[in-house]
């Protein structure tokens, strides 16, 4: 566990430009969290063309008790995504609701009060630096919490569907996952499948992070849909 400001120091990121406004594409995503390393080793092997190597990047992730939704910062980006559905199979469904290089607004801060499920203060800042977000606003809110990850990802296609397998490093733990994402979610079940990896039990990184520092459940439910 990091307090906030250590995490900014270490990302060495601020005033690097102004918001970023990109496509939006809905995804459906199957993640499993330290699988079997014959089951990744042998998943690896059959991709579409061989794996390059693994890139590594500092990640500050702001979880919040009251939701599952994912805002992380990677490369002086705000990146915010909200969980939409999940289904029996394990997928689940995200939404990016923002992409923004610091110094952020207010305004463009509204996405992740909503997936922080926390009303603002009532007083902000004109602009917010990396550093002072993480000072002023994430350390001052008790269900907040900042966690420094670096991750070490192999980019591969497996049948046609886009997959990662990463080394991550947190709060003195290493954990290992692999994951499959497509905006048609058969698809997505058809590589799991091709995998091998049907009978992994699956999660998100908010999920994840909160398990390995014992943070409590989301106080509200992860909305479902029907398989």
């Amino acid at each position: 566990m990091v307090r906030a400001h250590a995490a900014a120091q270490r990302l060495n990121v601020t005033n690097l430009g102004a918001a970023i406004v990109s496509e939006i594409r809905v995804r459906w995503e199957w993640r499993a969290f330290d699988p079997p390393h014959k089951a990744a080793r042998d998943a690896l092997a059959r991709a579409d063309e061989p794996p390059g190597p693994p890139v590594t990047s500092d990640e500050v992730y702001v979880l919040s008790r009251l939701s599952p939704h994912n805002v992380k910062i990677r490369g002086g980006q705000l990146d915010v995504k909200m969980l939409e559905a999940t289904r029996a199979s394990g997928l689940e469904l995200w939404r990016p609701t923002l992409k923004a290089r610091f110094p952020v607004t207010p305004a463009e801060l509204a996405p992740v009060w909503h997936a922080w499920a926390i009303t603002p203060p009532h007083r902000l800042a004109e602009s917010y630096t990396l550093d002072r977000l993480l000072r002023e606003i994430v350390d001052a809110i008790p269900t907040l919490l900042a966690i420094s990850v670096v991750k070490h990802r192999t980019r591969l296609t497996l049948a046609g569907c886009a997959g990662e397998h990463a080394r991550i490093e947190i709060a003195g733990r290493e954990l290992t996952t692999i994951a499959f994402e497509d905006e048609d979610p058969e698809r997505v079940l058809h590589t799991v499948h091709a995998a091998g990896l049907d009978a992994l039990p699956t999660s998100s990184y908010p999920a994840a992070l909160k398990a390995v520092l014992g943070l409590a459940r989301p106080l509200t439910p992860s909305p479902r849909v029907s398989v």
